[in-house]
């Protein structure tokens, strides 16, 4: 594959290309396997398939989630007519619009200044008062926010590649929903949710097991790679689907959620507490005791796939 035909010369130079390229942790090499059953995040998927129960960490990994009587979700509910852009339609069809919605409120950026109040209702503010460009992670923060003021559970997922010190990754939004007894995979950031042959919408789980396999993964039609990072969003425009496959396959290979889903956790001074599932086998040390990453976070690490995905 000839770069110059998915960024043209006027468009961005050589260096610029590059230096994106790397921050998207991506290589040549990679981006030749496009649209190929195999690539090497797929591989690396295929090393480490296997998940344990471990029932010593029930508690641990039982998650939290704010009921929509919250005075903050209330007001995000009252003051943006959430019922009303969600609609009367079945349950996926308004969890699609929803995100939709969300996904149609801003321009997303890669250099996002984090505002001291990470929450949907101050996003929005910043959006609408200074047209505010967001990152993945505050799309899926006003995303989460919407679902937990409807009622639905919702969970922020980050989605982490292999890498141990990586430098790029992405966020999306887990919901669990009722009419299909299952949680849903949705990108608000890019509009996006994966499919099966059925056309029934995916898990989290259900995708990167489909990866594994060289299963079908659909996608709907609607995904947009609006950016202002020229390099990610010509990817996307030139690659379309293929790429966003090639993109969360190798996002996909561990995640983490918060402990508690609850409105404005994301900036909480309090110690924050995250479980991350990790497949048998990738980096063992991380499962002895609970990793401080930070003054005011801590990660719980588990293999335990049953139970991070626990209905709840």
């Amino acid at each position: 594959m000839n770069l110059i035909d998915v960024f043209p010369s006027h468009f961005l130079s050589n260096d610029e290309i590059s230096t994106a390229l790397q921050r998207l942790e991506i290589t040549q090499q990679d981006l030749d396997c496009l649209g190929q059953p195999n690539n090497p995040f797929v591989d690396l998927l295929r090393q480490y398939t296997v998940y344990s129960t471990n029932p010593s960490q029930d508690d641990k990994l039982c998650v939290q989630y704010r009921c929509p009587a919250d005075l903050n979700l209330t007001c995000l509910r009252e003051q943006y007519d959430l019922e009303m852009i969600a609609g009367k339609g079945a349950e996926i069809e308004r969890l699609i619009s929803l995100m939709h919605w969300v996904h149609g409120l801003a321009i997303h950026t890669s250099k996002a200044s984090v505002p001291d109040k990470m929450d949907s209702l101050h996003l929005l503010h910043l959006i609408h008062t200074e047209a505010k460009h967001i990152n993945c992670g505050m799309f899926a923060t006003i995303l989460n926010d919407v679902y937990l003021a409807l009622g639905w559970k919702s969970r922020l997922i980050h989605l982490k590649p292999y890498k141990k010190d990586h430098i790029e990754s992405h966020v999306v939004n887990a919901v669990y929903c009722q009419q299909l007894s299952k949680w849903l995979f949705f990108d608000p950031n890019l509009n996006a949710y994966f499919m099966d042959e059925r056309g029934e919408i995916l898990s989290v789980a259900e995708i990167r097991q489909r990866l594994i396999d060289g299963a079908v993964l659909q996608i709907n039609d609607e995904l947009a790679f609006n950016s202002d990072n020229k390099v990610f969003a010509a990817l996307g425009q030139y690659f379309g689907k293929d790429f966003y496959r090639f993109y969360i396959a190798k996002n996909i290979f561990r995640y983490n959620c918060p402990q508690s889903s609850l409105f404005g956790y994301q900036s909480r001074r309090v110690a924050r507490v995250y479980i991350e599932l990790l497949p048998v086998g990738y980096r063992p040390e991380l499962l002895a005791h609970p990793q401080v990453t930070t003054e005011n976070t801590q990660t719980i690490y588990t293999t335990d796939i049953t139970h991070f995905w626990q209905q709840p």
